[in-house]
């Protein structure tokens, strides 16, 4: 975790404060089984644990001075770098993994309540790029580009971590991502919440069409 706590607790904030925001055009009660809701507010329940364990790590580390997390945890092997490693890779995983889910499960949603001849459709890419072609959005290749880098890294989970897919290059508003065919694909946490950050202007775009 080469990252302060502080600093990803605030880029952590933004995202929650985001989903309220886009929650709140939704002219549908919050507290009603709205699917767009539910996507926005299911990602907010993702991420509220996430700042509160790096909240706990924190406060742990100022309050017990040379704290051994193995203790704190109960293991009996383990240095704090290797358990703060593998923290940063769970919570990685978990925020990219949740985030995708409701992504995909809002696509279906929306795609079926537009065209209920697709209802059925599955696979996330067919279902991005039949809802696409069914809405007005803007910089669509642009904004299917950011789903396809959250989704390639989702679905490397299958293989280890291993791109299976094809090349994929690209940057995403000034950032790249290159990924190549079985390779490990790499992300580090303030890459992953800016995809999902941008995947949420692209939820409120959709929204709002």
């Amino acid at each position: 975790m080469e990252y302060l706590i502080v600093d990803i607790l605030k880029k952590l904030g933004g995202l929650i404060n985001k989903c309220q925001k886009i929650r709140k055009g939704i002219p549908v009660e919050m507290k009603k089984g709205d699917a767009r809701h539910v996507c926005l507010s299911g990602i907010q329940t993702s991420i509220v644990p996430l700042m509160l364990s790096y909240g706990a790590l924190e406060c742990s580390n100022q309050s017990i001075p040379e704290i051994q997390l193995i203790k704190v945890c109960g293991l009996k092997s383990g240095t704090n770098k290797e358990l703060l490693d593998q923290f940063d890779t769970w919570a990685k995983l978990t925020i990219l993994i949740f985030t995708h889910f409701r992504l995909e499960s809002l696509f279906s949603n929306l795609l079926s309540a537009i065209d209920n001849t697709q209802k059925d459709k599955r696979g996330f890419e067919k279902v991005q790029t039949s809802l696409f072609a069914l809405i007005t959005v803007s910089d669509k290749n642009e904004k299917a580009d950011c789903l396809k880098v959250m989704s390639i890294l989702r679905n490397s989970l299958h293989n280890n971590s291993i791109n299976k897919n094809e090349n994929f290059e690209k940057t995403i508003k000034g950032k790249k991502f290159k990924f190549i065919k079985d390779e490990h694909t790499t992300a580090n946490i303030f890459e992953i919440i800016f995809l999902i950050d941008h995947a949420l202007d692209i939820v409120e775009e959709i929204i709002n069409s």
